[in-house]
């Protein structure tokens, strides 16, 4: 159920207002990335983020140049009702982006300095797919699974 519900999530943002241009990357380049598979990527980890950990009286700093994924990640975050701090201080919220293999990526958000987790995502003309589960890396002392 949880599966099915966090796709229709994903292809409901690949549908919604962004343009494609998708194209295949090497495995020497960074991944390239549309607007679509940065916003679904975002929005998938910070819906992982809201539905494992609960974090207790946590303000989420976000960082002052942000990435097309970590936009995202924080807007759904807020809309979560988690409180973000933006006046820009140092980030305390990080999305890094590696290639696995030619259309398979590994996305990891670091919040704060202890809490990190990671997901593997198949990119796709459309946006993305999670084709993995959630892993979590890093736990802090004041943060619980859910």
């Amino acid at each position: 159920m949880r599966k099915s519900k966090g796709m229709a999530l994903i292809m409901v943002l690949a549908i919604t207002g962004c343009t494609s241009n998708f194209e295949p990357f090497s495995m020497a380049s960074p991944p390239r990335m549309t607007p679509v598979q940065e916003c679904a990527i975002g929005y998938d980890l910070a819906q992982q983020i809201y539905t494992h950990v609960s974090l207790t009286e946590t303000v989420i700093i976000a960082p002052r140049r942000k990435t097309g994924c970590e936009t995202y990640a924080i807007a759904y975050l807020q809309q979560a009702g988690f409180k973000i701090d933006d006046r820009g201080a140092r980030g305390g919220f990080e999305v890094e982006v590696v290639k696995s293999s030619s259309f398979v990526v590994t996305a990891t958000a670091v919040v704060g300095e202890r809490l990190k987790l990671s997901r593997n995502y198949e990119l796709a003309e459309t946006g993305v797919y999670g084709v993995s589960d959630v892993t979590i890396l890093e736990l802090p002392a004041f943060a619980e699974l859910r």
